[in-house]
């Protein structure tokens, strides 16, 4: 494992002596140096993706770069005016230096940071949806309708029926690109402005994952609608069963207040059948979405162990908790943020109701060194943090919207 307790000494003691039998290994194999991992910075990253070693551990950024730079310490000397080993000022990507391990390590603490923001618990969106891989910008999403019940009987000697097949597809909305670029310049190395690059790098993770969040959030409460099927044009999430929406599952006058309206949201699904075959949509795993306001109610309806009903006789009658089925509570502040209620809330499968096409996940790349930037920006490396996906709606059956 690696450490760096105590500085960077024995770091970049151990790097040096990794670079030099990456040396001999690619002159063993007679193949580009660069081809031959130095097995420390592999460690080194390594541990960054198990979570062994945190972003919250480097003490100094230029130490990073002065134990993984060829004459580092040097150049860093000849910024400041007293290196006699090189002239004043010496360039960032003069003189052959290769900057590839310290931009593979910075590009590593870059990944971590974005892994952090977008996997924060306080986060829902992710677990509203399922999450599609593509490679086009838009998808016809093909999908076969239930071939419904139609098993029967079969005679001795007889053929079995043929069960047929209706096609069934979704138009998602077109993925879009969103992505900053985080620089580390000649004075985030000088002035080891450490902090400084980890939280750029940590807002510019913490805002994309944010930003995703809405827009997330945004289609499963019925904000902005994208529903297409059949390529019949976009219709609204929620609403009642009318004209072309033609199924109901806006449930009004039906706040949040104990387990009977838990109760009426869920018995309105007994209502709702899918359009291909006519059988009864079937709720696998409910969630309760809801926003702050409504939070400690839900857990209180959720979680309580026995109710009690007083009549109008004054006669009390307790029992056990009468949710058969306990949904799972979620909420955070972007839920009433982008609903702008503070009562509305909604019950289902979201993952059955939504999709996130995604072109790739929350990435950061690092560019490759480029003496022009260099000149002109005095950037040393760039790590661009980027993600490509679009919400969409697979069926709105499966989630129930509730206003007081």
């Amino acid at each position: 494992m690696v450490k760096l307790h105590g500085g960077f000494r024995n770091f970049k003691e151990s790097f040096t002596r990794a670079e030099r039998r990456r040396v001999m290994e690619s002159k063993k194999r007679n193949i580009n140096p660069r081809l031959v991992a130095n097995q420390v910075e592999q460690d080194f990253c390594d541990a960054l993706k198990s979570g062994d070693l945190s972003w919250d551990d480097f003490p100094s950024i230029r130490g990073i770069f002065e134990s993984t730079v060829d004459g580092g310490r040097e150049m860093y000397q000849s910024w400041m005016g007293g290196s006699k080993e090189r002239p004043v000022g010496v360039g960032i990507h003069e003189s052959g230096v290769n900057l590839s391990s310290f931009s593979n390590i910075i590009n590593q603490i870059s990944f971590s940071r974005v892994m952090d923001e977008f996997n924060k618990p306080n986060l829902i969106g992710d677990s509203l949806v399922e999450v599609i891989p593509s490679d086009n910008e838009w998808e016809k999403l093909p999908g076969m309708g239930g071939i419904g019940d139609q098993a029967k009987a079969v005679n001795e000697g007889e053929n079995y029926p043929i069960a047929s097949l209706s096609e069934d597809f979704v138009i998602t909305p077109e993925t879009v690109k969103y992505g900053m670029i985080v620089p580390v310049t000649k004075e985030a190395i000088l002035f080891d402005k450490t902090g400084l690059v980890l939280r750029r790098a940590g807002q510019v993770a913490e805002y994309l994952a944010i930003n995703r969040e809405k827009r997330i959030l945004d289609v499963a409460l019925g904000i902005i609608d994208v529903y297409n099927r059949k390529n019949r044009g976009v219709i609204t999430t929620y609403g009642n069963d009318s004209g072309t929406h033609d199924f109901d599952n806006l449930a009004a006058s039906n706040g949040l207040v104990d387990w009977t309206n838990v109760e009426a949201a869920r018995l309105l699904f007994e209502d709702m059948t899918d359009p291909n075959d006519g059988e009864p949509v079937m709720i696998d795993a409910p969630k309760l979405i809801v926003p702050g306001a409504l939070l400690d109610t839900a857990a209180r309806i959720v979680s309580a162990t026995e109710v009690r009903e007083v009549s109008n006789t004054n006669t009390t009658t307790i029992s056990a908790n009468p949710i058969a089925e306990r949904p799972e509570v979620m909420s955070n502040p972007y839920v009433k943020l982008r609903s702008g209620s503070a009562t509305t809330w909604f019950y289902g499968d979201p993952q059955k109701a939504f999709g996130y096409l995604q072109n790739w996940a929350a990435e950061s790349v690092q560019a490759p060194t480029n003496s022009h930037l260099e000149f002109t920006q005095d950037i040393a490396v760039m790590n661009k943090i980027s993600e490509r996906g679009v919400a969409f709606v697979k069926d709105p059956r499966y989630m129930m919207k509730c206003t007081a």
